[in-house]
């Protein structure tokens, strides 16, 4: 019949559930440190505080009252948000179906509309036209490994592990060997997620009568992401950590060893924490103080590779090319290993991108903290280096060698800025043991 209302394209896309308390951290510490869910705090828009995560392709979010101020939002209230492919179709239905709006359609964010209605309930429902901004945080969502189905797959890989709490975050930890045995935590560096040690180390050290400990950063793997804007971290927020994780497995002091990043954290530890590190490895990493800015830059191959990969879209084929470069000449590549594991990383990930703030945590002032002399350090340090690392040339650790008392310096010839050379993980693992026997036997 002409002039005919016709039902527009069902509702196909839940975007959003939020709910609405009058005390919304009562609610968070429920769903977050009970059920597990990845909350964290922000803040964005007209909203007050509150606390959202992406769960798959839905929002989650836990608002207080105050953010929808005048409504009938009895504690506990729920919210749903649907996007919408047609909007005008679907109020124009609505009407028909004598269903009024909340309010009218009004302009929200980069080129979408939203409005509500009511269910028989009361529970109030939000239509949101889809928009090109949504949908391009959607795509880059997925693409990142952000989804269910990418973290079915680590789970179906059989994947375990254990979630520790760092303050408001969660983070992800596995323990290998025997808890009665003498305890090695594993700390990676930037943007690297637990598993970029190769199991190979891990097994190596067991078989040496360690307990070893590795774990993901905030803001990679399976742990919390941080929206670095709103929250600022710093080096001492990520050795804080650390921390958490030995406080988790009840370990008083465990032998640290720290790769790149992971080594300025470890050196943190040191001096700020000496308690805690009964020794310390210092592996493939640089000086923490201002001593790092007279030492040399990365070496002119490896960012002239960086250069050229500003445009190649980022994922597990662009890491492996890193890992390539970041491997050396000398040593042969293992790049089936590799790619293995970066395919697992980027499928685990919750949001990959977020990896990206380790740097700008790394590339923050000078602080008051960060300048304590690392002639402080107590702990037995041993310093193990490669003649190949494209990033950290042996003046790094020799600048560390000079400044930390007594630590033990060797170079490891042919190794890079990666352990993916077949055997390489095993002599690593073998030149930490030796340095936690020299130790005791001195």
């Amino acid at each position: 019949m002409t002039g005919e209302v016709v039902r527009p394209e069902g509702l196909r896309f839940l975007s959003g559930i939020i709910i609405v308390s009058a005390e919304p951290e009562r609610l968070v510490a429920f769903y977050r440190d009970i059920l597990g869910v990845p909350l964290v705090e922000e803040s964005h828009g007209d909203t007050e505080r509150h606390w959202g995560c992406e769960l798959g392709d839905v929002h989650f979010a836990i608002h207080p009252e105050a953010d929808y101020p005048g409504e009938s939002t009895d504690t506990g209230a729920v919210k749903l948000a649907f996007m919408v492919f047609d909007l005008d179709g679907l109020v124009a239905w609505l009407g028909e179906h004598g269903v009024e709006l909340d309010y009218p359609p009004t302009e929200f964010g980069a080129q979408s509309r939203i409005t509500a209605v009511r269910d028989p309930d009361g529970n109030l429902v939000e239509l949101t036209s889809l928009g090109p901004s949504w949908l391009d945080h959607l795509r880059t969502h997925r693409a990142n490994g952000g989804d269910l189905v990418a973290h079915w797959t680590a789970r179906s890989r059989g994947e375990t592990g254990t979630f520790v709490r760092s303050g408001p975050l969660t983070l992800w930890t596995e323990r290998f060997g025997d808890p009665a045995h003498p305890a090695i935590l594993l700390i990676m560096g930037a943007a690297a997620q637990g598993i970029t040690c190769p199991d190979a180390l891990v097994d190596r050290l067991v078989g040496h009568g360690f307990q070893v400990l590795r774990f993901d950063h905030r803001d990679t793997g399976r742990s919390s992401t941080v929206n670095f804007d709103e929250q600022p971290y710093a080096i001492a927020d990520m050795a804080a950590d650390c921390l958490a994780v030995l406080d988790g497995y009840g370990i008083e002091a465990a032998h640290l060893v720290g790769a790149s990043l992971g080594g300025i954290l470890a050196q943190w530890l040191a001096i700020h924490a000496p308690d805690r590190v009964a020794r310390l490895t210092l592996l493939g990493t640089t000086t923490m103080g201002e001593s790092y800015l007279r030492l040399p830059p990365p070496a002119p191959h490896y960012q002239a590779f960086v250069e050229s990969q500003r445009d190649v879209p980022p994922g597990p084929e662009a890491d492996v090319e890193l890992f390539r470069v970041m491997n050396g000449d000398v040593l042969p590549y293992d790049e089936a290993g590799a790619r293995a594991m970066l395919e697992r990383a980027w499928a685990r990930a919750t949001d990959p991108a977020a990896a990206r703030n380790h740097h700008r945590a790394a590339g923050g002032d000078l602080t008051p903290d960060l300048l304590t002399p690392l002639s402080s350090i107590t702990a037995p340090t041993t310093i193990l280096h490669g003649d190949q690392d494209p990033i950290f040339s042996l003046a790094h650790a020799e600048a560390l060698a000079a400044e930390i008392p007594h630590a033990h310096y060797e170079v490891v010839r042919g190794m890079g800025h990666v352990l993916f050379s077949p055997g390489l993980p095993e002599r690593v693992a073998d030149l930490i043991a030796q340095a936690d026997q020299r130790v005791a036997s001195a």
